[in-house]
């Protein structure tokens, strides 16, 4: 029983990293795409230049491993996600659990 609360802990503790990768990802390229136009004023200490170059960092060290990762899990993630939403109509789908009436 305790072997397999730990694996289990430890399948939700990587899900919620990945999932905090996923999210860190698209709201940084969104951040540099909403702020792509920016209006510099030449200034040295720019914080919306600070934050789009750390960014652009960021993301630059984790896509060096992150394009394998993410063409090997995305497709697992998905499959994880979507058969126990229709796992259920498969397993419990029987002409009696629907109520069929099975004339001859």
């Amino acid at each position: 029983m305790n072997k397999q609360r730990n694996t289990y802990l430890q399948k939700m503790t990587a899900w919620i990293i990945t999932m905090m990768m996923l999210i860190f990802l698209v709201v940084s390229s969104f951040y540099i795409a909403a702020e792509s136009e920016h209006h510099c004023h030449g200034e040295a200490d720019c914080p919306i230049c600070a934050c789009i170059q750390q960014c652009q960092q960021i993301l630059h060290h984790m896509s060096d491993g992150m394009t394998l990762q993410i063409a090997v899990t995305l497709p697992t993630l998905i499959f994880l996600f979507t058969v126990p939403v229709t796992a259920p109509d498969w397993l419990c789908s029987t002409p009696i659990s629907r109520k069929v009436r099975l004339n001859n």
